[in-house]
């Protein structure tokens, strides 16, 4: 999908297809700009919406309890189907026309079938999926009248017309991971910390991909016992399925296997060998 307007990112991003929400695109603004009166926060100033699964989620900077109550009204309005969460925090410094660009990305997010946004003082990048393509990019264009020109827009869009569409997208999607990169200690089912990065990713992909089930299969170096093996190597393959249901993913959407060391990649008497073949396969049922 091609923009008109400036600086849209040109990658494809996959993402859940929900309902789709019809919504009229207001020229105004619910309310006008108000100047903040709350004590500074700690937190960086952003504002992220994120909608799927029936969940609609605001969070980040606000400038006034006014502020907020009229995000709640729009949400109200355009997404009462969904279930709504919010957590607003209280910020100082707001950039001019903070509150216009947190009312038109609602619109922008009204226009989806499922989308993930995140708007700072400097970027704004928008992913998501789309079955009225015109009515997104009319919106799109509208948010970008509000950005100053040093902020960054991203827009990576995906048209899909139906589930099938969305079901080959996933496993396209699925077929370009890759999770070589999820790790053990030895002789422990503790996720190493260079793992986390792509569980997160894995998560995104099982977030916006709800039909997609995923076949976590464990495997363990050679040494020690073999049956205590397969029982560490499901130990580990239930490790990634709990950080995943920790990020939100239901567990019937995952299915745990441990294979032990009957499946090496790598040669046994080694340390390196030793740590590659500890690792966790995934694949999709």
């Amino acid at each position: 999908m091609t923009f008109p307007s400036r600086r849209f990112g040109a990658a494809l991003t996959l993402l859940l297809i929900g309902v789709l929400i019809s919504a009229t695109l207001d020229p105004g603004d619910p309310t006008e700009e108000i100047v903040s009166s709350f004590e500074p926060a700690s937190a960086p100033i952003e504002f992220t919406a994120r909608l799927g699964r029936g969940t609609l989620s605001l969070s980040g900077t606000t400038v006034s309890t006014a502020h907020e109550a009229a995000l709640t009204a729009l949400a109200t309005e355009h997404f009462g189907h969904q279930h709504l969460l919010t957590d607003f925090r209280p910020g100082v410094a707001i950039p001019q026309q903070w509150q216009t660009q947190t009312y038109r990305l609602m619109y922008v997010m009204a226009a989806t079938e499922s989308a993930n946004a995140m708007l700072s003082p400097t970027a704004l990048t928008i992913a998501g999926i789309t079955a009225a393509p015109q009515n997104l990019e009319q919106r799109v264009s509208f948010l970008a009248e509000s950005l100053p020109a040093d902020v960054s827009l991203s827009a990576n869009i995906t048209t899909v017309a139906d589930s099938g569409s969305l079901a080959t997208l996933c496993t396209q999607a699925f077929g370009a991971m890759d999770t070589r990169g999820i790790g053990f200690e030895e002789s422990s089912n503790a996720l190493k910390t260079s793992s986390r990065p792509m569980l997160d990713r894995l998560s995104e992909f099982a977030f916006d991909c709800p039909q997609a089930v995923l076949i976590i299969t464990g495997h363990s170096d050679a040494s020690g016992n073999p049956d205590a093996n397969v029982a560490l190597s499901r130990r580990r393959a239930q490790a990634v399925a709990d950080y995943l249901i920790g990020n939100g993913i239901p567990a019937a959407q995952l299915q745990v296997v441990g294979r032990g060391g009957a499946m090496p990649i790598a040669d046994n008497t080694t340390a390196v060998g030793r740590d590659r073949n500890r690792r966790i396969e995934i694949s999709l049922q």
